[in-house]
């Protein structure tokens, strides 16, 4: 890989704008081959299965800066160059070197600001993932047009040139690991309107779950970022059985605490929200130190709240004031 990729950085073929867009060119054809020969030879450097290599020498007319792409086969990962993230190798305008670069695709970035928001989505990636000690920047040595957006679009890397080649094959081991790490994730990044801050959750943060406490997190973590993806919600949600701990209660502690509140929520004071159909107000039973951390099923460790207070006595940032307020209710 290594003489084959050396054998590229030459006069011969770069700047490839000496071809004039002529495909037909043979010192082009021959740099098409060694690029296709490149792709062979990394491929047994990669872990097998995984990946999908690509060239692109220009489409509709020859690449200023041609590069190979190394994209992950997971079909649950946007590895596209359109809108994903990929390693690529990209040769420099000159012929002088190449970069090993983990990309931040951008043709799919739309809206206002395309600058501001390829930078914000790189620093998201960089800060979630860290860089593994490469380089931050790199220089393609053309400053328009897609070689200017790939420099733009950089999340991490390395230049070479023949001086410093041979530290490619550990480099791209190390950097493909980086990679792996983000494909797992699955990130989606997530801007404001201006694109110039936002963040980045997990595509399995939109994955339904039966812990309940997952889901809450989850929640919490969408409710973060008003511009995340519409829901899809599941019209035949899955159901599963599962066994539960359930702690045993005195009906007569419950009826005690419900006739001593006599309908007022004994923490804000409010009348119960509403009766039931058997005229009693409806108010919810909490123990103030919970029976799951081995508190007693007694009346003056119970009191009867309104719903609301009920939720923000467990879930409330006040909670742990609300529960020693309420411990020297019967003292």
């Amino acid at each position: 890989m290594i003489n084959t990729i050396s054998q590229t950085l030459s006069q011969r073929f770069f700047p490839t704008s000496q071809f004039r867009n002529d495909f037909s060119n043979e010192a082009f054809n021959e740099l098409q081959s060694l690029f296709e020969d490149i792709v062979s030879e990394i491929e047994p450097v990669l872990p097998p299965n995984k990946y999908s290599l690509s060239t692109n020498l220009g489409r509709g007319g020859i690449a200023f800066v041609p590069w190979i792409g190394i994209h992950s086969t997971d079909t649950n990962f946007d590895s596209s160059a359109n809108n994903g993230f990929y390693l690529t190798l990209l040769w420099k305008f000159s012929g002088s070197g190449l970069v090993l670069s983990l990309q931040k695709g951008t043709d799919g970035i739309s809206g206002g600001n395309k600058a501001g928001r390829i930078q914000t989505s790189v620093e998201l990636i960089r800060n979630k993932y860290g860089t593994g000690g490469f380089d931050l920047k790199i220089d393609l040595e053309y400053d328009r047009g897609r070689p200017k957006a790939y420099e733009q679009a950089h999340i991490c890397g390395r230049e070479y040139d023949l001086s410093n080649i041979t530290d490619l094959i550990q480099d791209l081991a190390d950097i493909e690991r980086l990679y792996d790490a983000v494909v797992n994730d699955k990130p989606i990044v997530l801007l404001d309107d201006h694109g110039i801050s936002g963040g980045i959750i997990s595509e399995q943060t939109y994955e339904p779950t039966f812990d309940q406490d997952l889901l809450e997190a989850r929640a919490n973590e969408l409710l973060a970022y008003p511009n995340r993806k519409p829901a899809t919600g599941n019209s035949k949600p899955g159901h599963k059985i599962v066994e539960t701990v359930q702690h045993e209660r005195d009906p007569g502690v419950k009826a005690h605490v419900l006739d001593r509140a006599n309908g007022v929520c004994e923490l804000c004071g409010e009348p119960a929200p509403f009766k039931k159909d058997n005229g009693i107000p409806f108010l919810e039973v909490h123990h103030i130190v919970p029976l799951a951390e081995e508190g007693s099923d007694t009346v003056d460790n119970a009191v009867a709240l309104c719903p609301n207070c009920h939720r923000e006595a467990h879930y409330g940032k006040s909670r742990v004031s609300i529960r020693e307020s309420l411990k020297g209710l019967f003292k």
